[in-house]
């Protein structure tokens, strides 16, 4: 455990507000709602691509407990977009590896000495959880 008692949680996720994606966000904020107000300290890992905008689901979070580390995001194509879900379909993976590198590469270009004591990853896609 970190100094002084508090629990480090690094949550890996694809998109987190303001930034929304469905209930992706919404869970990623429920999420850092509970540990900010139970005393952790929280890094989210995450991507920027923008769907929707909804700066009201972190109302309640501890934002002295709270960083983000933002990777960028290319838009896709329609192509690249159908053959990720063939990729899903024939390997349970999302072709989305590009994402988890950009996520690693984040992560250690802007918190290189963060060292959680939890790593936590949610929802989908499947590289999310590989990078956790």
């Amino acid at each position: 455990m970190a100094a002084g008692g508090s629990l480090k949680i690094l949550l890996v996720v694809e998109s987190f507000p303001p930034h929304t994606s469905g209930g992706r966000s919404y869970r990623a904020a429920k999420l850092v709602k509970s540990f900010t107000r139970s005393g952790c300290r929280v890094l989210v890992l995450c991507g920027d691509r923008e769907i929707d905008s909804d700066p009201g689901l972190l109302e309640g979070v501890d934002f002295d407990k709270l960083e983000v580390v933002r990777c960028s995001q290319p838009p896709e194509s329609r192509l690249v977009f159908r053959l990720r879900q063939l990729l899903r379909q024939l390997f349970l993976m999302d072709g989305r590896l590009d994402l988890a590198f950009r996520l690693l590469s984040s992560l250690k270009e802007n918190a290189p000495d963060f060292v959680p004591d939890v790593v936590i990853t949610s929802s989908a896609p499947y590289e999310v959880h590989w990078v956790g």
